[in-house]
């Protein structure tokens, strides 16, 4: 993908189609003397203040599609989690390995805190959450994705602090991180879809 492409397509999520067209040719020209570093650094402090002006311009209804998406998130990581958890163990019947010990220890092994099964339903999820978020929160996508992030990271440090049990290692941030930026990824491809849908739509509308 070309830069001016992921540059356009990132800042329609925070405006216009036109505008973000616009924008990012605007940003191209202006690297042809400055290099691709003021291109990059330039295009992130348009996005910053363009989620920053769509969550001040409407603090309520991003905060409430933040919420809602969380909630959401929720869900779809239950039922895939559930589905997969259900899977393992209909294969474990069927290769004649059902025993309530065997059962319980996957079931076990599943729920554990860093499962595989856990990850994958996490990054599954992402994508309807992503398909869900660009038909309620259309060109604001990224306002609600920063405060849903924000929010949940509000909500962690509070149980951190009121759960003397609980730690929080450099590894665990690590692994939040990477998450982080691999359920971004799956619920673009979810935006993606939407819109690509869309185009398909209005294509054959013309």
């Amino acid at each position: 993908m070309r830069k001016i492409d992921a540059a356009e397509w990132l800042l329609s999520l925070t405006t216009t189609r036109e505008r973000a067209a616009s924008t990012a040719g605007d940003l191209l020209e202006g690297s042809s003397g400055r290099g691709t570093f003021w291109f990059w650094w330039s295009l992130g402090r348009t996005t910053t203040s363009n989620v920053w002006a769509s969550f001040t311009g409407e603090p309520w209804k991003i905060t409430g599609l933040a919420v809602r998406m969380a909630l959401r998130s929720v869900l779809y990581f239950s039922l895939i989690f559930s589905g997969i958890v259900l899977a393992h163990v209909a294969i474990a019947i069927a290769a004649g390995d059902g025993s309530r010990e065997h059962t319980e220890a996957l079931v076990d092994s599943a729920t554990s805190s860093a499962s595989v099964e856990g990850v994958i339903a996490v990054l599954l999820s992402s994508i309807p959450l992503g398909t869900w978020l660009a038909r309620k929160a259309a060109q604001q996508e990224l306002a609600v994705l920063m405060v849903s992030w924000v929010l949940a990271r509000a909500v962690w440090t509070l149980a951190l602090i009121a759960s003397p049990t609980l730690r929080f290692s450099f590894a665990d941030l690590t692994m939040d991180l990477l998450l982080t930026i691999a359920t971004t990824f799956c619920m673009f491809v979810g935006i993606s879809r939407v819109r690509k849908r869309s185009s398909t739509i209005f294509t054959a509308a013309g």
